[in-house]
């Protein structure tokens, strides 16, 4: 059980008895409940999809993904947060997605946990080849995998101007449901996104594929939604500290640069943690995560006016930040309320993380053993 609504320390009439709503099974895509989720990065050559790969979960710079070499193998890749997800790339030239065929039999284990496709399209190239290749894919997999979420990342988008970036856009986001439904394929989860490795378009698009596979996304974004209403903040995200992603921000509408602002925020941050060797003081023979035995005693907290606005950062357990935009308003006047609304929101997170965390250990330790002999031995693993 955890408190659904904050007392207003700036209105205590408003303040009533702390609501209580249960923790709920809802699921996006309830066919990973068996494992854990596993997303597959495809397309064409030279899509971008293994540079994109590189600057999410090996944290590259963007100018060094002209280097890397084509991905020729299946390549796995794991990221590890609140969720575990796997994440597979196959090369250009994988045949199919049906599971039955034999060239998918080393990765049954991948398919039986599928529940996205990211699939990565060069706009700066032709690109109906590589919709025509989505086409089939889709055909392939979808029978097995009705549910399945589709993710298109209409990529390479920062050398484009404005308006053809846009007429791309709007011209693949129309094709595609249409060939689909001529395919006898309707209402099918497509979502669309404009992506670059050169700015925080890729890393905000690979955030929202990742919100997808929380089960308690709905309870993670009510409790921020209440944080940011009654302290007056513009906007609140829940970053994952090591890959810059964000797994949960509150409802009211966002933009790019707040995004970019929080996300830098995490950056420096982070580094200055670093340089001065930082470490938690926890409880004897405790942890500091969520599901470990053991409580966190205490957290990085900041509080800075940057610009116009001010800044607020909660670090909510080894692997997960709170980072608030405040407004206006400096953080330094509304301290007594920051402070009490923060720390009821930390411990209201620490019973959902517990959930969530323990969810995905058990996944993680229950799910059948991956055949890897051409996935790993060829080409070896990621971990972020």
């Amino acid at each position: 059980m955890i408190a659904r609504y904050f007392q207003n320390l700036d209105d205590p009439a408003k303040a009533e008895e702390l609501r209580i709503r249960p923790l709920t099974e809802t699921r996006l895509q309830p066919s990973h409940v068996n494992g854990t989720p596993t997303i597959f990065l495809m397309g064409l050559r030279r899509s971008g999809k293994t540079s994109a790969a590189h600057v999410l979960l090996h944290d590259l710079p963007s100018a060094n993904t002209l280097h890397l070499e084509p991905t020729l193998t299946p390549k796995r890749y794991t990221w590890e947060s609140v969720i575990n997800v796997n994440i597979l790339e196959l090369p250009a030239d994988h045949p199919t997605l049906n599971p039955s065929d034999p060239v998918n039999i080393p990765l049954a284990a991948a398919f039986t946990n599928l529940t996205s496709i990211i699939w990565f399209l060069d706009s700066q190239d032709e690109y109906l080849d590589s919709l025509e290749l989505l086409h089939s894919h889709i055909l392939s997999v979808y029978q097995h995998k009705p549910r399945l979420n589709i993710e298109i990342f209409i990529h390479k988008t920062d050398g484009l101007s404005d308006d053809f970036r846009t007429d791309i856009y709007r011209d693949i986001q129309t094709r595609v449901p249409e060939e689909l439904a001529d395919a006898q394929i309707y209402n099918p989860t497509l979502t669309f996104y404009q992506t670059s490795v050169y700015d925080k378009t890729l890393h905000e698009a690979f955030s929202r594929v990742i919100q997808k596979l929380i089960p308690e996304l709905p309870t993670i974004a009510s409790l921020i939604d209440s944080l940011t209403a009654n302290c007056g903040m513009v906007k609140a995200y829940i970053f994952d500290t090591k890959s810059n992603l964000y797994i949960a921000s509150d409802t009211t509408p966002g933009s790019l640069p707040i995004y970019e602002t929080c996300s830098d925020y995490l950056d420096m941050i982070s580094e200055f943690t670093q340089f001065y060797d930082w470490r938690r003081r926890a409880e004897p023979g405790g942890g500091s995560v969520p599901g470990e035995t053991g409580v966190v005693t205490e957290s990085l907290i900041t509080m800075e006016k940057r610009g116009t606005s001010g800044m607020c950062t909660r670090e909510l357990n080894e692997k997960l930040t709170l980072i608030c935009m405040l407004g206006n308003e400096g953080p330094g006047k509304k301290k007594p309320l920051l402070d009490f609304n923060l720390g009821v929101f930390h411990r209201a997170m620490n019973q959902v993380l517990e959930r969530t965390m323990g969810r995905a250990q058990r996944a993680r330790q229950s799910e059948p053993k991956w055949v890897e002999d051409r996935v790993e031995a060829e080409t070896g693993t990621g971990t972020v």
